[in-house]
């Protein structure tokens, strides 16, 4: 067994073939036989890997299986983050299906406030017609005693200037103050009814915008009745399991 000099140097420098420099140092030759016979390439082969003992060796080797540890990891990581994707869609999905039902509910309520007031219109609209119409009744009586009385002043007026009434020209005074009453009084009315027809007409458009109103509440809760959320989390879990699938 060959040493390259007294100690220390000679259980530094290959002491039994396999101190770590002569590992390392060993070039071949006959001093150094053993680290010669059994390198593949020659004695220098043998600091780098010969039955795996030199430093060399065993740093290349150890940096191969990290190597090759390193890329199961990241295989482990990237079907980790497919998983927690999966799962934070599904969160997602489900809460934005909630919101959007939660949305549908307040717009349902909205229309029911839409419906309510009106109806409560149309109540105001017919009850102005109501009122017109009676207003309209209460101008034209008073308009027909007005049209009386100065009837009968021009009357008295004839009869004390000497005139003789429903002759002549006083019957035709008389005849055209009559004339004037009904048209007048044809006026009042149809005014009265041409206002109330409105205000009825406006009352029925605004109980035909509640009627709307409420079926479109009704139809908007169907559909946030229809909106449950699982059909996002069956979908989440479907893409779950197969993120698992491919996975393994």
């Amino acid at each position: 067994m060959s040493t390259y000099g007294p100690p220390p140097y000679s259980s530094g420098l290959g002491a039994g073939g396999y101190g770590p420099l002569a590992s390392g140092y060993s070039y071949g030759g006959a001093q150094y036989p053993s680290y010669v016979s059994t390198a593949q390439g020659g004695g220098f082969d043998a600091g780098l890997g010969a039955r795996g003992q030199g430093p060399y060796a065993e740093g290349y080797r150890g940096g191969t299986t990290a190597s090759a540890e390193a890329s199961q990891s990241g295989g482990g990581g990237t079907s980790n983050g497919n998983i927690l994707g999966a799962v934070y869609e599904m969160v997602g999905g489900y809460y934005k299906a909630m919101s959007r039902r939660g949305e549908l509910k307040q717009q349902a309520l909205s229309l029911d406030f839409e419906a309510f007031t009106s109806n409560l219109d149309a109540r105001s609209s017919e009850l102005d017609a109501m009122a017109v119409l009676d207003a309209g009744k209460q101008a034209l009586g008073q308009y027909t005693m007005q049209a009386g009385q100065f009837r009968a002043d021009v009357v008295a007026s004839q009869a004390a200037s000497g005139i003789q009434t429903g002759v002549g020209s006083s019957a035709e005074v008389l005849a055209s103050l009559d004339l004037r009453k009904e048209i007048d009084t044809m006026t009042i009315k149809s005014d009265a009814v041409r206002r109330a027809a409105a205000l009825r007409i406006q009352a029925q458009n605004q109980r035909s915008a509640a009627d709307i109103a409420r079926v479109s509440a009704a139809n908007t809760r169907r559909t946030a009745r229809g909106i449950t959320g699982y059909s996002q989390v069956v979908t989440g879990l479907a893409t779950l399991l197969g993120s698992s699938g491919g996975s393994a």
